[in-house]
């Protein structure tokens, strides 16, 4: 599946931060500045994956992980998943 085919299943707001990876994955990135904000509007790695898979049904999460940084405006979550054919 193509990057911009994925990007179109899932939607302008989840396609936002969206990486392609030669090995036929793809990673999604939702930045937020302060955790407890992010928590508190039901945010969390989990979250995220379940949205990719709720848009892309054949979608295999491989890693759903919250990449707290010092520096607030650098932490995001992240999920990476390859969509099965």
């Amino acid at each position: 599946m193509t990057k911009a085919a994925v990007a179109a299943a899932l939607g302008p707001a989840l396609s936002e931060k969206l990486r392609a990876h030669r090995d036929g994955t793809f990673t999604i990135k939702r930045s937020y500045f302060y955790r407890v904000q992010a928590m508190g509007r039901g945010g969390s790695p989990e979250k995220l994956a379940e949205m990719v898979k709720k848009q892309i049904p054949n979608a295999e999460i491989i890693y759903a992980v919250d990449k707290f940084l010092p520096w607030p405006k650098d932490s995001r979550f992240e999920v990476k998943f390859r969509v099965k054919t």
